[in-house]
């Protein structure tokens, strides 16, 4: 089952935006990353303003930077730590 993301608090990202990325990124990674998939897109959308770049950046930026497999969440927190 999937659920249509909506923007909450930072509209110039707005739901078609977010809504095409996760279709992106189910795509990719499988629906067993939605919950994930859903939270990044959300915390990314909140925060993306006109001087982070455009709509077909922040697309750009959210399949680059989502770490969906095993290999690229153990970097991740690598780096984190």
């Amino acid at each position: 089952m999937t659920t249509a993301l909506s923007a909450q608090q930072n509209d110039f990202i707005d739901s078609k935006t977010r809504n095409k990325v996760r279709d992106e990124l189910i795509g990719l990674y499988g629906e067993n990353q939605l919950f994930r998939i859903e939270r990044g897109i959300e915390q990314t959308a909140n925060l993306w303003n006109e001087k982070d770049g455009t709509k077909e950046e922040f697309i750009e930026f959210c399949l680059k930077n989502f770490a969906g497999t095993g290999e690229s969440m153990e970097k991740l927190f690598d780096k984190l730590e």
